[in-house]
């Protein structure tokens, strides 16, 4: 599918990027074709912001229309803005910190292996009893537990939260996100023999740091 269409999680929220690099159809079906590879993964009512500054006013009411049949909701970043400008002239530091909690508390479980292509979006924490494998991508407002290995991209934290980790039982991604943090596997193809034992990744010290854990 390329780049045209990135799902990402920032500070604000969960983000959708499009590049302007193929015409207005194409950019809509390689959206469809994401929802549906990832709908089981979002939660009903999850508010996305969109980057797209080059498509117009009608282009942005058919999307919202497309993400409005999958029970989501698709904001304009402009909309968006202003309610955190309101947010933050308010000073809602308080509510901030029990949102957080509250998506930390959050908790979505998936019994079955990711594969290569598919993506797991989810504003809470994240469990997967199974493998994720090189080419997936799992964004959690909170924790990442894979209860396997670990090949793919994983972004925990994904809305702010320095205090998220990821855990696995062969901790070998192909990049770790925290937060606003970003750590890279090595060069070389890694097997289970380079992460024999599970281990945890957080941030420390402005880095991040991988850790054994008892399971």
């Amino acid at each position: 599918m390329g780049e045209e269409v990135v799902f990402k999680g920032s500070r604000s929220g969960l983000k959708l990027v499009l590049t302007n690099t193929a015409d207005f159809p194409t950019i809509e079906n390689l959206i469809r074709k994401k929802l549906d590879s990832s709908f089981n993964f979002f939660q009903k009512g999850t508010i996305i912001q969109l980057e797209a500054e080059w498509t117009n006013k009608s282009q942005k009411q058919q999307l919202e229309k497309l993400f409005e049949t999958y029970g989501l909701v698709l904001q304009n970043t402009s909309i968006t803005k202003q309610v955190q400008r309101d947010a933050a002239a308010n000073n809602k530091k308080i509510e901030s910190t029990a949102e957080e909690k509250a998506r930390t508390a959050k908790k979505t479980i998936i019994n079955q292996t990711i594969r290569n292509g598919q993506e797991v979006i989810s504003d809470g924490s994240v469990v997967i009893n199974g493998n994720v494998n090189p080419g997936a991508t799992i964004i959690a407002g909170g924790n990442i537990d894979v209860r396997g290995s670990c090949r793919g991209i994983v972004h925990a934290g994904a809305f702010g939260d320095i205090t998220a980790v990821v855990m696995a039982d062969h901790l070998i991604p192909m990049q770790i996100r925290i937060a606003d943090m970003v750590a890279r596997a090595p060069d070389k193809w890694m097997s289970k023999a380079d992460a024999p034992y599970p281990e945890k990744a957080y941030i420390n010290g402005g880095q991040i740091i991988l850790e054994a854990i008892n399971r």
